[in-house]
């Protein structure tokens, strides 16, 4: 579901959503050629572009929030999920470790750009937790 935020402030993005498929990269299923998402992309797709879309849609509210009610003591933030794997990597984790290090990547670049306008721009990298995935 979509839901309009323009005429709405945003104060926080939190940036959670992920997927992994342990398997070594010679393993992993690509594209069909009926079109159809392996897992390489689905990986790709969640945890890197899905970030990527959401901080460029959500950063245009905040920033324009931000014009039209300037105060130095009002920071909205965003804040991208990482994973220890984007930064050491591991066995059978090649894809989701290269998409959370792309996660870093890019809120490093995002705090320097939005940073001087007023908003934050932080990575959480969370080790090993055991879960379903």
């Amino acid at each position: 579901e979509l839901v309009d935020f323009s005429s709405r402030g945003v104060d926080v993005l939190i940036n959670a959503a992920g997927i992994s498929h342990s398997s070594l990269l010679t393993s992993m299923s690509t594209k069909s050629p009926t079109g159809e998402e392996g897992q390489i992309e689905a990986i790709i797709n969640t945890n890197l572009l899905g970030t990527i879309y959401s901080c460029r849609a959500i950063s245009k509210i905040m920033l324009r929030n931000k014009i039209k009610n300037p105060s130095p003591i009002h920071s909205p933030c965003i804040i991208n999920i990482s994973s220890l794997l984007g930064v050491q990597g591991g066995r059978g984790s090649s894809v989701y470790a290269a998409s959370k290090a792309g996660v870093l990547g890019l809120t490093r670049a995002l705090a320097a750009e939005l940073g001087p306008q007023g908003l934050r721009v932080n990575a959480i990298v969370p080790g090993y937790v055991d879960t379903d995935m």
